[in-house]
């Protein structure tokens, strides 16, 4: 049988208790509201079998209040409280001042500790508890989903992930398509029909005009470092003479810039070479296998890419990916085996891939 453990980062405010991804994190936050839920969370910090914890929860269920020391006024002053919940694990925190509370021994005693934090704050509006295995269980699998429990610590089934080799030393290729393949498919349906005029692609061929789709460009250019068929300018991209200032409509370069001693150099020279209102339309993977090919340099987060076009007048960021996506990116897992709902949802934490639309 499964055995958990609440591993959950929440935030408590007068808009309601929300799970985070904790400090620092972009993860979007997911509301917990309903009374189950926040019994369930507390159990599962205490006992890590499930037959037990359902015990533990139909005791409470029927139980009257228990007689447990309250919480302090200082709760009910402070604006903001955030919640770390582990294995035997229970920190009340004040952002603000650092203040930290330890919550554990008194949560083993009531079992009702985090409600009783969320009604210093706001009114949780129905506290009756059914001792219903069913429904215990469906609380139990929306917490899982939502990654507030977790395996209990060496239950995890790691099945073919334990591996000593990728499972296609290919990205994928052997397999399908790539993972970061299938991001960067998205994202040029995304930009397909801003990419006009006259177009300059670093790093690729000329056959990828009508591989992408383009179909709006008077005239298409490639550049690289080597000679080659499509090929049409060899030269090093951070040399700014490489092409003429203000001549291109469209800059294209995707899985480029990790390539790049200096990427944000290169950045500097699609500015120069735009025309005033050009875009320049490019990629980085984030999780990926060192590649070099000549050379592979850098990993450039969202942020990152964020600076390096900071002297563009507009910049849209696009970030693909989550962490299936992310084993899946370096194990060499092909996007067809996943599902469209597994590789298309976003977590701000696990990015597989970063794309910018950048104005010049």
């Amino acid at each position: 049988m499964p055995q958990y453990m609440t591993h959950a980062n929440l935030r408590l405010t007068a808009r309601g208790l929300f799970a985070t991804g904790g400090a620092g994190s972009g993860r979007a936050p997911v509301e917990i509201a309903d009374f189950a839920s926040l019994m369930a969370l507390e159990t599962f910090v205490h006992d890590t079998d499930p037959d037990l914890a359902f015990e533990r929860f139909c005791a409470r269920a029927s139980a009257e209040d228990a007689d447990v020391t309250p919480l302090s006024e200082e709760f009910h002053a402070r604006e903001t409280i955030e919640v770390s919940l582990g294995r035997n694990i229970f920190m009340a925190r004040d952002p603000q001042t650092g203040a930290l509370v330890d919550l554990i021994a008194r949560s083993r005693t009531s079992r009702c500790t985090l409600a009783d934090i969320v009604e210093t704050h706001v009114q949780i509006p129905d506290k009756r508890l059914a001792p219903d295995r069913e429904a215990f269980d469906r609380s139990v699998q929306n917490l899982c989903e939502i990654g507030l429990l977790t395996p209990a610590a060496h239950q995890l089934d790691w099945g073919s992930m334990r591996r000593r080799f990728a499972i296609c030393e290919w990205f994928g290729f052997s397999r399908g398509i790539p993972v970061d393949r299938y991001y960067l498919d998205s994202f040029v349906k995304l930009i397909r029909e801003r990419v006009v005029g006259e177009v300059l692609e670093i790093g690729g061929r000329s056959t990828n005009r009508e591989l992408y789709g383009f179909a709006k460009v008077t005239r298409y250019r490639t550049l690289d470092m080597r000679p080659g068929p499509g090929v049409d300018i060899v030269g090093d991209a951070h040399d700014p003479a490489l092409h003429p200032p203000d001549s291109v409509d469209s800059i294209v370069a995707f899985n480029v810039l990790e390539h790049c001693e200096q990427p944000w150099t290169v950045v500097e020279n699609m500015r120069l070479w735009l025309r005033q209102g050009g875009w320049a339309f490019c990629m980085v993977p984030n999780a990926q296998r060192i590649h070099a090919m000549p050379k592979d340099y850098w990993r450039a987060l969202p942020e990152a890419v964020q600076w390096m076009f900071r002297g563009f007048s507009t910049r849209e960021i696009s970030q693909y990916g989550n962490p299936t996506t992310v084993i899946a990116a370096y194990l060499g897992i092909a996007a067809e085996e996943l599902s469209r709902d597994e590789l298309d949802e976003v977590h701000l934490d696990y990015p597989v891939a970063t794309c910018i639309a950048a104005r010049a």
